[in-house]
C-alpha cells in the first residue's frame, strides 16, 4: 500500500505535501525567504527535475524529502547539484521534518552525491550556516527551536 501525501495550502501556495508546508513555515519562522518549485530543469537523458524551493537570499534550491532519496532522485540532485544554474549554489535535501538538534556534522553532507543529507536545523555542521545565511547568527539556538516548534506544530488547511 503506497500513502499519498496530502496537497496543503499554506502562505498562499498549494505544497504537494504537508511535509513540504512544514519546511516553508520553518524557514518563515527563520525570516529565509523562499519560492515553492520556482523553475524545472531538463538534466538530458530524458531526466527533468522541479526542486522544492529556491532560498533567494542563500541561493541554495532545497529538495523535501520523507525519506532517503531514491536512487532516480540522486541521479537528479547530483546532476542540478554538479552544474546549477547561475547563480545558485547548489542542492540541499532535508528528510523528514525540521527535527530538534543532535544531527552530527559529518551525518549531514554526503560526498558522493555532493547534497546536504538531513534536517537543516541542526545547530552545528555546515548546513545551517548556508541556509541562513543572514544578519543573523545561524548558532542562535532560540530562534531555531522556536522555528522547529512551529513547523511541527503548524496546522494547515487540505485540499
Amino acid at each position: 500500500m503506497t500513502i499519498k501525501p496530502i496537497e496543503t495550502n499554506y502562505a498562499g501556495c498549494r505544497f504537494r505535501s504537508r511535509l513540504e508546508a512544514r519546511w516553508a513555515v520553518f524557514f518563515d519562522a527563520l525570516g529565509i525567504a523562499w519560492e515553492y518549485e520556482r523553475e524545472g530543469f531538463d538534466l538530458g537523458d530524458g531526466l527533468y527535475y522541479l526542486p522544492d524551493f529556491w532560498l533567494s537570499k542563500s541561493h541554495w534550491f532545497v529538495e523535501v524529502k520523507p525519506v532517503s532519496p531514491t536512487g532516480q532522485d540522486l541521479l537528479k540532485i547530483r546532476r542540478l547539484d554538479d552544474n546549477p544554474p547561475f547563480p545558485a549554489n547548489g542542492v540541499v535535501v532535508v528528510i523528514g521534518t525540521p527535527e530538534p538538534f543532535g544531527i552530527d556534522e559529518d551525518a549531514v553532507y554526503d560526498p558522493t552525491t555532493g547534497a546536504y543529507m538531513g534536517s537543516v536545523c541542526c545547530p552545528v555542521g555546515n548546513i545551517a550556516s548556508l541556509l541562513l545565511r543572514s544578519e543573523a547568527d545561524p548558532f542562535d539556538i532560540p530562534p531555531i527551536e522556536n522555528a522547529v516548534r512551529m513547523a511541527r506544530s503548524a496546522r494547515f488547511e487540505s485540499f
